[in-house]
């Protein structure tokens, strides 16, 4: 009673929240620390063994663990805000605890049971982040299903290696040889491709947008990597395999170009970043797949950290006014190409990166800084576009960050010690992958820089990637 006025409590205050925030933020904070203190110790006395092997906490584990505790922490500050007159506010910091938990454990598996285990495990996670009321439920009920049938993919494979070898440590990998490697090894391509969202088995990922921003960042940022994860620890297998490796590839490289192709097509945001994560993972797959484990263990925690932040900031962009496109001429492109080359170059010897690394595998690497560059000097109002102090400064950071980045990768490459064998004939490989990507893009490309017949691909890529993601119920109640 205030001033004669009933007064009660809004609707949905908790009475302990303050008190649970506190608690949240002391345990979140000692979750980073520990895994900062872990990291340490891993860096100096090596590789940490619990529970004899099967729980191994190497470089790359430590490292994953770091990157974990920090983008869990921020998306639950941020779900704190966001979500705090949602219903199932509960739910997700429940399930975000569980989801975090599942992802490192996947990296911390020491052995090939521990890995089928930590998968299985980490499926559930994902489908109870996303499950809850109307139509995210039948989303999660088709996440079950498809990561369901990856996981029965990798579950065979161990269930294949180790009745070969009779023993489940990954060095077992090595050994394993005839009809059994080849199987073992397609079925664990199967099982990374349905969990990195890989065509034919994208169709789960972009109908995960019914869930809250937060989920889509931590499902983005950890639980989509797990085919990574399984891709590097069967990497030696997987390797010596030409078949594995051939579907394996060319289901990335499919997923790369119709990725970019419908990110460039779709206007709303956060459809757009579904679609860059397909395309992102493909080409992780791709650098595993050729032998370039380091890289693609990097590029895992980097596309983790950005792609969250981006779905974390995606409701506060804003509509950009409509501004004239220049026409692209053969003569801009030209510009554009020999500044790449001239960039490219730079940063490779600066950085002193060796291209011949990994049996010529590192060429990727190089191939990927270079479309970069040229994508940002043909941009409509890119580089190429005309000379000035403004295009020199572009250009001149362009030329370090692309250095910069061949360092950092070598060197945190060297740093993780994570080698993986490179599959015969890894260049052709290289170069058939960049070749795939090149026409893609030319054929896939926006208006004023496609092919002729370019319109009609780009629409046929983009309307089979138009079913709207609320159209689930329909699909599992026909």
């Amino acid at each position: 009673m205030a001033d004669g006025v009933l007064t009660t409590p809004a609707r949905g205050v908790e009475p302990r929240t303050e008190r649970s925030t506190l608690v949240d933020a002391v345990v979140s904070a000692a979750a980073v620390a520990a895994a900062i203190a872990i990291l340490v110790i891993v860096a100096i006395d090596g590789p940490l063994e619990i529970a004899g092997d099967w729980l191994v906490v190497d470089r790359v584990a430590a490292a994953w663990t770091v990157f974990a505790a920090v983008i869990v922490v921020a998306i639950r500050a941020f779900a704190h805000r966001q979500l705090a007159a949602d219903p199932a506010r509960r739910h997700f910091r429940r399930a975000s605890v569980f989801a975090a938990l599942s992802a490192v454990a996947l990296f911390w598996a020491g052995n090939l049971v521990a890995l089928a285990l930590a998968a299985v495990v980490s499926s559930v996670a994902a489908a109870a982040l996303v499950d809850g009321r109307g139509p995210r439920r039948p989303v999660a009920r088709r996440m079950r299903r498809v990561l369901g049938v990856g996981d029965l993919a990798l579950v065979a494979a161990v269930c294949l290696v180790v009745s070969d070898r009779d023993g489940i440590a990954f060095a077992e990998l090595a050994g394993t040889d005839g009809i059994v490697m080849h199987l073992a090894s397609c079925l664990a391509v199967v099982a990374a491709l349905a969990r990195c969202g890989q065509v034919p088995a994208h169709g789960w990922l972009p109908r995960t947008l019914v869930a809250p921003t937060p989920v889509s960042a931590l499902l983005h940022a950890g639980l989509v990597n797990a085919g990574g994860v399984i891709a590097i620890r069967f990497g030696p297998l997987v390797a010596r395999s030409t078949v594995a490796t051939a579907v394996g590839i060319v289901a990335a490289t499919v997923s790369m170009v119709v990725g970019v192709a419908i990110m460039r097509g779709r206007s709303e945001v956060k459809t757009a970043l579904v679609w860059s994560t397909t395309a992102q993972m493909g080409f992780m797959l791709v650098q595993v797949l050729v032998g370039l484990g380091g890289a693609a263990a990097a590029h895992l925690i980097a596309h983790g950290a950005y792609k969250s932040n981006l779905f974390l900031t995606s409701g506060s962009t804003l509509e950009r006014p409509v501004r004239s496109t220049p026409v692209r001429t053969p003569g801009h492109r030209v510009v554009a190409g020999v500044l790449t080359a001239a960039v490219t170059w730079l940063a490779v010897w600066v950085a002193g990166y060796d291209v011949d690394a990994y049996g010529g595998a590192a060429w990727l690497l190089v191939a990927f800084v270079a479309l970069t560059v040229f994508a940002l000097l043909d941009a409509p109002h890119g580089v190429a576009r005309g000379l000035s102090l403004r295009a020199v400064v572009a250009l001149v950071g362009l030329a370090a960050a692309a250095t910069v980045y061949l360092e950092l990768i070598s060197r945190f490459e060297h740093w993780l010690a994570l080698p993986l064998p490179a599959p015969d004939g890894a260049v052709g490989w290289v170069v058939a992958v960049i070749v795939a990507v090149v026409v893609g893009a030319a054929v896939t490309g926006d208006h004023g820089t496609s092919l002729p017949a370019s319109d009609l691909i780009r629409a046929r890529i983009i309307a089979a990637a138009r079913r709207p993601a609320l159209d689930t119920v329909a699909d599992d109640n026909p």
